[in-house]
């Protein structure tokens, strides 16, 4: 019996010590391999500092991870570019399945990545690092067999990520920030429901110059109907939530060929004010921690169309408030009788079917009314506009209802009332009498201080006149720090700025009896002049 011990004692110390240093005969060739096969086939330069093979951790499974891996361009125009830096990959495989027609795959995923992906004017990418095949593809014969290797994965996951998006030919820029996602699912099935779960700490989005999403919180958890064989998944059980605002979403996304075909409806299942309040970036708006808010909210839209290189999605979106209200928590007034209708759609690949109706936007802040509606159409070749504007500001009961930054302070008061009917092309012809413009805008003792400013901006009296020709500047009278500032004159096309980007164009009569441009230096230049 003893003998049988000793013996059975040795075995296994054999086997654990055959199963701690198996990893380490084979590491070498293994990872001389994949860093041969990945540089002798990518216009990229990778590097890691590690690869861990281990049968003891996840026994009988075989754990493979690479850590600190880096890919930098070596290509124009993004040589020296890193496109990743990632803190390890990680897969857990069973070690018998490495022997048959079927790889399974127990989990595989990243830690902690850096993505810098960016994409010139041109089309040009950083991420599309394949060199070509030079080689010939010989044509399969119709008596050779279809290869029977296949994958079998059950979970993949992505935790920690940072991912930067820059893509100028659209233009569109994104940044993603602490980006995790989880998804389990068998992916051998045809058919078979994948079950997933995102979050992410912040999401920046912007879209030719307009910042639509910023630091926005974003959670997600999703089930997906896969099916394989048509390359078409579909939503099931979904909730998207950014910063407060809950969303339910359903359709499908299919991808047959290189197109990305999608059609997916979103919606709002509560109808909470707090929701949109929460989207309001912190620029806008400050910390609406604590903040009571009432009122009910409709929403909803859809995205739909194809995705590629010529085509893009068309987007629709419905927003409705009724009633709504919110009040800071120690101040004494409102933002109150909030009503909105809005109905926006995007035509992505033919700009001129783009829409934007702004039926009602009424708010009162303070007994302050602001009201205001909007009409586009035809954005691209000739827009037409028909956009009202009334609004009264008292800027001295601003602090009674927003919480203003320490050492901020404005007073004054804002007047406006404003419309403008027409198509472009009317002053673009110079046919003034088919486009109605009329109006003024009026600031009156408006006086702005911040600890952020190194001068105050005290503007004592600016009037604006709107007609089809030209905006008009009858009066300014402003200071500027210790700098006085007196103007009149003409913007000749302040309807082609605001409709077509284009440059602003006019004439003025300056006069100041003095201008301290000292005040209008950066700190560090001052500093530097000081110093000789």
């Amino acid at each position: 019996m003893k003998k049988f011990l000793k013996w059975t004692g040795i075995s296994l110390l054999v086997l654990l010590l055959l199963l701690i240093i198996a990893p380490f005969i084979f590491k070498g060739k293994i990872e001389a391999a994949i860093k041969d096969a990945a540089n002798d086939n990518l216009n990229a330069r990778i590097n890691w500092s590690n690869v861990d093979l281990s049968l003891i951790r996840n026994f009988p499974n075989l754990r493979i991870s690479i850590s600190d891996l880096t890919v930098d361009n070596t290509i124009a125009p993004f040589d020296s570019v890193r496109l990743a830096q990632i803190g390890s990959i990680e897969a857990v495989v069973d070690i018998k399945s490495l022997f048959g027609d079927q790889i399974n795959i127990k989990r595989i995923g990243i830690v902690k990545p850096v993505l810098d992906v960016r994409v010139t004017k041109e089309g040009l990418a950083n991420y599309d690092i394949a060199k070509p095949d030079s080689t010939a593809v010989e044509e399969p014969t119709a008596t050779e067999e279809p290869s029977k290797f296949n994958i079998k994965l059950k979970e993949y996951y992505l935790r920690e990520a940072n991912i930067r998006y820059d893509d100028k030919s659209m233009p569109v820029f994104a940044h993603i920030e602490n980006l995790t996602h989880e998804g389990k699912g068998d992916f051998t099935q045809d058919l078979f429901k994948l079950i997933t779960s995102t979050t992410a700490d912040k999401i920046t989005v912007n879209y030719d110059g307009v910042t639509y999403m910023k630091n926005i919180k974003t959670s997600m958890t999703a089930d997906i109907d896969m099916d394989m064989v048509n390359s078409k998944y579909t939503l099931a059980n979904n909730l998207i939530k950014l910063n407060e605002l809950e969303l339910a979403a359903e359709g499908w996304v299919a991808m047959p060929g290189e197109d990305i075909d999608m059609d997916i409806a979103f919606k709002a299942p509560k109808n909470d004010f707090r929701q949109i309040l929460s989207m309001v970036p912190m620029e806008f708006a400050s910390d609406l921690k604590g903040v009571d808010a009432k009122g009910t909210v409709s929403l909803d839209g859809f995205v739909k169309g194809k995705y590629n290189d010529d085509s893009m999605p068309n987007v629709g979106v419905n927003l409705g408030v009724k009633d709504g209200w919110f009040k800071y928590p120690d101040l004494p007034k409102s933002i109150n009788n909030i009503q909105i209708k809005t109905a926006i759609y995007l035509d992505m690949n033919n700009g001129d079917k783009t829409t934007v109706d702004v039926d009602q936007f009424h708010l009162e802040m303070a007994q302050n009314p602001v009201d205001m509606t909007l009409k586009l159409r035809t954005p691209e070749s000739d827009p037409f506009i028909d956009f009202v504007c009334k609004a009264f500001v008292d800027l001295d009961n601003v602090k009674e209802f927003i919480p203003l930054e320490k050492g901020d302070d404005v007073h004054g008061k804002i007047n406006a009332d404003i419309a403008l009917k027409g198509n472009y092309s009317s002053i673009e012809k110079e046919r003034y009498e088919e486009f109605d413009a009329q109006g003024k805008l009026d600031i009156m003792n408006v006086l702005f201080k911040s600890d952020s400013l190194p001068y105050n901006l005290q503007v004592n009296n600016a009037s604006f006149g709107f007609n089809p020709a030209y905006l008009e500047l009858s009066a300014f009278d402003a200071l500027i720090g210790k700098s006085d500032l007196k103007a009149s004159g003409k913007i000749n096309n302040y309807l082609a700025y605001a409709l077509q980007d284009s440059l602003l164009q006019g004439s003025f009569n300056l006069n100041s009896n003095l201008l301290d441009l000292n005040e209008f230096m950066s700190s560090d230049a001052s500093t530097t002049e000081t110093t000789a």
